[in-house]
């Protein structure tokens, strides 16, 4: 009774006229949660977007309606394996494994902030499984050396090649690349400090901390990106002074003409237009995607003997994440160690 009087007293003081008592799920999760984590600014916010998405697009739709304090794991398992009927009735991917993931750990974190304002008395969540994120057997899209290198060599008189390069150089993600700003970037040293990113966050680009602590990181130059970068730089220099007050730069190193970061979306779509050309011109075998640079970056590492720790510092990754990721060229790799080792020490 005392804890029920205290989440009462709680609830009036912030401004909220409906009792616990009487609160659906759905009222909880949209008026008192989601605003509460927008007002205190955490966690960051590509989390709290995908807290609102899983709660509007799958929670409130399903099981929105169930009194806060009568939701049961019964309502958990229900939402969960509507969203599978979903997938297996229309193959819509957002209810794929890592979508039934997220939305589980919404309603986990949700609920157990209910649970500490004393809203709620029970675990909903006892018993209910985390739902498993299916693994494939197939490798993740990559191109050759020389695939790489053809395409390369056809985007190199572009504006944009210093981006495209720096991509297939250094293996980082889409919105490391774009969140870069010139005060992290040591030419002299051959090193850039992964420590913005540049991205969507719902339906609005910002800026913001890399995807993990472990993606904050400095990446190494090859000496021909940092030839590249300078004349990028330089090339940059002299459209400020062409737009002059129309410039709007922010230290961003990949920017439009008039200094405004580069739209992830419309770098995606210029990177995928150029493998299509080239795909059907028939100088590439497959269409990878923009990510799939960072793939190939990744192959392209481990199958020139680069040890797995180099490559997931490098990426920002685990290398427990980079083995798994990558298993299909290890092996490979143990076949020509010990080719290698028996060559060596078999008497002639």
């Amino acid at each position: 009774a005392d804890k029920a009087l205290r989440a009462r007293l709680k609830l009036i003081d912030d401004g909220c006229d409906v009792a616990p008592d009487k609160m659906s799920l759905g009222y909880y999760l949209t008026s008192l949660w989601l605003p509460e984590m927008d007002t205190i600014g955490k966690p960051k916010p590509s989390t709290r977007a995908l807290y609102r998405t899983c709660t509007e697009r799958y929670i409130v739709p399903i099981i929105g309606d169930v009194r806060l304090q009568e939701v049961r794991s019964g309502d958990i398992v229900h939402l969960l394996a509507t969203l599978k009927a979903q997938k297996r009735k229309n193959g819509d991917p957002r209810h794929g494994p890592y979508s039934l993931r997220n939305v589980f750990n919404t309603v986990r974190k949700s609920l157990n902030a209910a649970r500490a304002k004393d809203l709620i008395a029970h675990d909903p969540l006892k018993g209910v499984e985390r739902p498993n994120v299916e693994s494939t057997d197939d490798p993740p899209k990559a191109w050759s050396a020389d695939e790489l290198r053809t395409f390369l060599g056809s985007v190199r008189d572009e504006r944009l090649y210093a981006l495209w390069l720096f991509y297939a150089t250094t293996g980082v993600r889409r919105g490391e690349g774009l969140g870069l700003k010139w005060s992290a970037v040591d030419l002299r040293g051959g090193t850039a400090a992964i420590r913005n990113h540049h991205g969507f966050v719902g339906s609005e680009i910002v800026d913001g901390p890399p995807k993990t602590q472990r993606s904050r990181r400095s990446v190494s130059l090859a000496p021909e990106m940092v030839t590249v970068l300078r004349q990028h730089r330089a090339q940059q220099k002299r459209e400020r002074l062409q737009a002059g007050s129309a410039w709007q730069g922010q230290d961003y190193v990949f920017a439009y003409e008039d200094g405004r970061p580069l739209r992830p979306d419309w770098v995606t779509a210029q990177f995928g237009r150029r493998v299509s050309g080239l795909l059907d011109d028939g100088e590439v075998d497959i269409a990878i995607t923009l990510h799939g640079l960072r793939h190939t970056w990744a192959t392209l590492a481990l199958q020139q003997g680069t040890h797995p720790k180099t490559v997931a510092d490098q990426l920002g990754d685990s290398v427990e994440m980079v083995l798994k990721v990558y298993s299909h060229v290890i092996p490979s790799l143990g076949r020509e160690a010990t080719a290698s080792i028996a060559a060596a020490v078999t008497p002639t």
